[in-house]
């Protein structure tokens, strides 16, 4: 594409094919149709770069602290290599377009390709085929508002905000110095706020327009103090827009002779602004610099990121003065289009620097760059805009690409139905009808944990071998300690009277046999309080396994022995009263 940049070390301005810039989440992709050349701003930037290094240094001493700061943290050479690369790379020109939007980002609302759109912002809307412009930076057009009135929203918004800050009344009478592009939509916004405006300025044909928009002029040679006491009745006038651009301190100076005690002066312009302090100081007058066009600018929470100001306590942001200028246009109470004197395509955009740097007499006041986009044409090859992205053109949420959810907002999922219900990427905090999602699948806090316990316990018995079994519950584990020291009581008590009766004939090794004169596996019984590890052996006749004893203790080892008979407890071991050996037979407890 092509763009208007300027070298700074030279002061060249060049028309460059540059490639478009890169479309990104916040921003909007805009084919330019017309953009206006600020000659004050832009013919300031073009002398300082025709200067010398040293007149550079002497205009400009804050560059020069910057750099002094920067030789002190980083080293001289570093500081040289960053100021000779800064002044020999070309830099873009322009900060106030419209067009058409190729492309908005995925974060970007309310935009869609096709739409008319106002840009704004120094390093943004660019003198440039195409720009990419923050979403803060840009409003749409009314239908009735053409491309090249379009283009002065933000030259537009820089005179409404110094008139926000001036507060007008309904039959105050201002005084606008300086009668510029700037001087003359004040002098228009001055009128539809009530107000008896009084413009001066150097050249008389910019009075005679200021005029011809209901002002009163006071052109050259005209006695202003005396004009303003003149209609003011001698209280002065109540305040003060200054909109020239000298660096005479004459306006000042002029300031605080024609306003009234507590008057307000409003400076929008580059003046000297050494105030003197008689005037100023006995009439109370207070001194307000308009910073650019609206709260908002220069800062990157708000340009950059896109995050925009609350209504209520920021009324108007640059974005909402920019639309608010757009609507006094097409409502025919701010006229542009006769302010535009001179109008360039872009392949001769030098022929307007050389107008605004003096090399031609030709009088100017608003020049517009046209693009091709203007006239309906189609760029040229090699120079075609990238397609929109799928999907990023209607916000955050869409259709066509599903909702990524970050970890933290799973508990705040919903079900297909309710989703529906909602609408598609809108998930309802809880609250609203529903119940927190668990990641667990909804169960309780403690079943989880007992779940938890009992796969550890699997995977440690798995290690462990599968004779080992895990605890029942967590809680019952102070009962099984408890029966398994009063086994061993028992088991020391049964082996001081002779073995353990009740369990039919026992033989060498307490091993009790059966009655059909099979083998029987050991019982889980306590001998000299060790209990031995289980040995496999033949399934009983009448019994139970072990292995099945100790999952189903209810049941008893031998039905019809008197033993198999008596009550049993967890493990399968017959339940005695404490201090009753075998036989009924008192003993007593170790």
């Amino acid at each position: 594409m092509k763009q208007i940049t300027q070298t700074l070390k030279t002061g060249i301005v060049e028309i460059n094919d540059v490639p478009i810039p890169t479309l990104t989440d916040k921003f909007v992709l805009v084919r330019n149709a017309a953009s206006v050349i600020s000659a004050g701003t832009e013919k300031t930037k073009i002398d300082m770069g025709k200067k010398s290094l040293l007149q550079k240094a002497m205009a400009r001493p804050d560059l020069v602290r910057q750099v002094l700061k920067k030789m002190q943290n980083e080293g001289l050479g570093k500081t040289l290599q960053t100021v000779t690369s800064r002044l020999n790379s070309p830099s873009p020109l322009g900060y106030s377009c419209a067009g058409t939007v190729v492309a908005a980002g995925g974060l970007v609302d309310g935009i869609q390709p096709g739409d008319r759109v106002a840009c704004g912002g120094v390093n943004y809307a660019n003198h440039a085929e195409f720009v990419a412009v923050p979403k803060n930076l840009l409003v749409k057009v009314p239908a009735n508002v053409s491309d090249e009135e379009a283009a002065f929203a933000t030259v537009g918004s820089i005179s409404l905000q110094g008139v926000r800050l001036a507060a007008p009344q309904l039959g105050e009478t201002f005084l606008v110095l300086g009668l510029g592009l700037l001087g003359q939509i004040a002098v228009q916004l001055l009128r539809a706020n009530g107000c008896t405006v009084i413009a001066n300025d150097l050249d008389p044909a910019q009075v005679a327009r200021a005029e011809g928009f209901g002002a009163i002029g006071a052109g050259p040679g005209v006695d202003l103090a005396n004009l303003c006491a003149q209609l003011t009745g001698g209280h002065g006038v109540d305040g003060v827009l200054v909109c020239a651009g000298t660096a005479s301190n004459q306006p000042i100076e002029l300031c605080g002779a024609v306003t009234r005690e507590k008057g307000r002066v409003v400076v929008v312009g580059a003046v000297r602004m050494d105030i003197p302090r008689e005037d100023y100081f006995k009439k109370e007058i207070s001194v307000v610099i308009s910073r650019s066009y609206g709260p908002g600018r220069y800062d990157p929470f708000y340009e950059e990121n896109g995050n925009d100001y609350p209504l209520p306590y920021v009324r108007f942001t640059e974005q909402r003065n920019m639309a608010t200028f757009l609507d006094l246009v097409s409502q025919g109470k701010v006229d542009v289009r006769s302010l535009i004197s001179h109008r360039y395509p872009v392949d001769r955009a030098a022929d307007a620097y050389h107008l605004i740097e003096g090399a031609k007499t030709e009088p100017y006041l608003g020049i517009v760059i046209q693009y091709a986009a203007a006239a309906g044409q189609a760029p040229a090859a090699g120079r075609q805009p990238p397609p929109p992205p799928p999907g990023a053109l209607a916000g955050h949420a869409r259709q066509d690409r599903p909702v990524v959810l970050r970890r933290r907002q799973l508990r705040h999922r919903q079900p297909a139905a309710a989703a529906q219900a909602h609408g598609p990427g809108r998930v309802p905090r809880p609250g609203h009808g529903q119940r927190p999602h668990r990641p667990g699948g909804g169960a309780p806090v403690r079943l989880r944990l007992l779940r938890r316990r009992v796969r550890r316990a699997a995977r440690g018995r798995h290690r462990r071998g599968a004779d080992h079994h895990p605890p029942r519950h967590p809680r019952r584990r102070h009962r099984r300690l408890a029966a398994g020291r009063q086994a061993r009581v028992r088991g020391k008590t049964a082996g001081a009277d002779g073995g353990r009766a009740g369990h039919g004939a026992a033989g060498a090794g307490g091993r009790r046999q059966p009655a059909d004169g099979g083998l029987q596996p050991p019982l889980r019984a306590v001998h000299a309080g060790r209990a031995p590890a289980l040995r496999r052996g033949p399934e009983p006749a009448g019994g139970v396994h072990p292995r099945q004893r100790r999952r189903h203790p209810g049941r008893p080892l031998d039905p019809g022995s008197p033993a198999g008979r008596r009550p049993r407890d967890r493990r399968g071991l017959p339940l005695r009263r404490p201090g009753v050996g075998a036989g009924g037979a008192p003993t007593r407890c170790a």
